[in-house]
Parts: C-alpha cells; sequence; structure tokens
C-alpha cells in the first residue's frame, strides 16, 4: 500500500498522532494539495470548514513535522523564507522540489532515482545518509517565458 492510498486517519495513526478534527483536515489538505503549502495557505484552506487560529495552526503542524508524516520546506532569502509544508510521499515516494524565485511557487518534481545517487555519492565517501531534502531553484515555465528565457 502506497501512502497515497491512505487515508488521513491511516497517516495519523501510523505516525502514533492522535486523530482529531483539525489535525485531520490539515492532512487531507496537504495530502490532496499539488505542491507544498505555505502555512497562511493552510489556514485559508481550513477556515474555510472550521475555525482555527494561527498558534494552534502551527502547533499541528509542528507536531506533524517532529513525527515525521509532514516535511517543512525552506524558501530561499528574501524575499520569501515562509516554510512550505508536504508530505514525505504525496503520492510521489521519492521527490524533490523546484522553487520559482520570481513568483515565489513551490512545486514537487520526481526524483526517483535521486536518492540512490545520493547514497553512491555518500557511501564513496564514507558517509551514512539519514534524509535528504532537494530543492532547485529558477524560473518556473510560465515565469521564464515571461523574461525571455529558454530552459
Amino acid at each position: 500500500m502506497s501512502i497515497s492510498d491512505l487515508t488521513p486517519h491511516d497517516l495519523l495513526a501510523e505516525a502514533g498522532i492522535e486523530d482529531t478534527p483539525l489535525r485531520h483536515q490539515v492532512v487531507r489538505l496537504l495530502s490532496e494539495a499539488d505542491r507544498p503549502l505555505a502555512a497562511p495557505d493552510i489556514l485559508e484552506l481550513v477556515r474555510r470548514e472550521q475555525s482555527i487560529n494561527k498558534v494552534s495552526l502551527y502547533r499541528i503542524l509542528d507536531l506533524l513535522v517532529e513525527h515525521g508524516l509532514v516535511r517543512r520546506l525552506s524558501s530561499p532569502a528574501p524575499p520569501d523564507r515562509a516554510f512550505r509544508y508536504c508530505l514525505p510521499g504525496g503520492g510521489k515516494p521519492h521527490h524533490c522540489h523546484f522553487y520559482c524565485t520570481r513568483c515565489r511557487k513551490m512545486e514537487c518534481l520526481d526524483c526517483t532515482e535521486a536518492p540512490a545517487v545520493l547514497e553512491r555519492l555518500a557511501s564513496d565517501r564514507g558517509l551514512v545518509v539519514m534524509s535528504s531534502d532537494i530543492r532547485l531553484d529558477g524560473l518556473c515555465a510560465e515565469c521564464a517565458s515571461k523574461a525571455g528565457l529558454e530552459p
């Protein structure tokens, strides 16, 4: 069974986290998202269905990150230092991220071969990789086109 087949209840249970309505909703929203979401975006989506304040949302996100259910992703230096959040699998067992430095959107990329390449590079140096985050920064296709640039 892949992560995309699991319900928010299943994901919370596997992570050892009590399934409350707000936690359930946050996990569901992240599982349905097609890209990593910033906390203000998650807050807005949650508020469409139920009441929540910023502090509660950040506590939920911290709990989900601490238990390894959700990944907290950084974006580059100013003007956007907002963390983004996504499920590690998100239906894509091995994925990395692309951050557009112009429009500030972050998206998931399929990086199926990346873990094997990184493990080989690390093992050649006697290193043991416990986890990795790969983020590519640049211009998305739309921003590159507007700038007259081609990939």
